[in-house]
């Protein structure tokens, strides 16, 4: 515990933190082919919104099916968003 916050919810919050820096130095044409850009902050919104369900949201200590739901969820809309972005 590091000033009364768990090392896991830190941890989990830092990575938040960098990847919406990505996305946004990535969202502003700074790097990478344009193409690719809007594809790859989508990508990354579901990512960050799979740790915060599973993290903040207390679906780790959930029962199983919820947990394969939110994964299921994230993973099969944040691909059919992606697919769409580059199709």
């Amino acid at each position: 515990m590091i000033g009364g916050v768990p090392a896991r919810v830190l941890a989990v919050w830092l990575v938040l933190v960098a990847v919406t820096a990505m996305t946004f130095w990535i969202g502003t044409g700074h790097h990478g082919p344009a193409d690719l850009g809007p594809a790859v902050v989508v990508a990354a919104g579901f990512v960050k919104a799979f740790l915060v369900g599973r993290h903040f949201m207390e679906v780790r200590e959930a029962p199983r099916a919820l947990r394969i739901a939110l994964a299921a969820w994230t993973s099969t809309f944040g691909a059919l968003c992606v697919a769409f972005l580059l199709s």
